[in-house]
């Protein structure tokens, strides 16, 4: 795949973020820019893999389990594209109960502006980059890292600003039916980071300073 030709960045602590800029153009060139709020918890939350391989595999997951060969952008389908902005909808608004202007998931794949839908946003993308084949294996990341490491850490967050994240909470409570595992509880990384124990403002100031050991 092509580099990126912009990057957002922010440091931890976010008092680096310019030397790790100026760090990163020294290697890769000046595609780097610094995130309107020089906030890692901005960053993470912009990320959208979660919704988009969420919503994929719950409407294609027969697919996954038969290892058949398939292309997640080509399956993202009307429907699948109504579910993905669903989804979406949710972590755009726990961004802005932090603050953040976070674009949205049509944006994310389709900076032009042109595409309406997620389906017209993601489908075409088949034919740019057609490599990118589906997950063949029940065990995929998709489902394994997605759902505890990404949709519940959104999910809880949300709590933290009083923002209701109803369809990725549903979206968990499916894949926990599905699989027959509690992925809430399977992430491993949760007491460390505080996700359940730390208020909103905590939070922010340990993704703003960095983590101690």
């Amino acid at each position: 795949a092509p580099y990126r030709k912009m990057v957002t960045v922010a440091g931890m602590p976010a008092t680096d973020t310019d030397e790790v800029i100026a760090t990163l153009a020294q290697i890769y060139g000046p595609r780097f820019r610094k995130s309107p709020s020089n906030s890692a918890l901005e960053l993470a939350l912009s990320t959208v893999n979660g919704v988009v391989h969420a919503a994929q595999i719950i409407g294609n997951i027969t697919r996954v389990e038969e290892g058949e060969r398939w292309c997640g952008y080509r399956y993202t389908t009307e429907s699948i594209g109504n579910l993905t902005e669903a989804l979406d909808a949710d972590r755009v608004a726990v961004g802005k109960g932090f603050g953040f202007d976070l674009p949205g998931v049509i944006s994310y794949f389709d900076p032009s502006g042109r595409a309406r839908t997620a389906q017209q946003a993601i489908q075409p993308m088949r034919f740019q980059r057609t490599f990118k084949a589906g997950p063949r294996h029940i065990l995929t990341r998709y489902i394994e890292e997605e759902i505890p490491y990404s949709l519940y850490v959104v999910e809880q967050l949300g709590q933290k600003v009083g923002v209701a994240t109803p369809v990725i909470t549903h979206m968990i409570t499916l894949f926990n039916a599905t699989r027959r595992k509690d992925y809430r509880a399977l992430n491993d990384f949760a007491d460390e980071m505080g996700l359940t124990t730390s208020t909103a403002e905590q939070f922010v100031e340990l993704w703003r300073t960095g983590f101690k050991a």
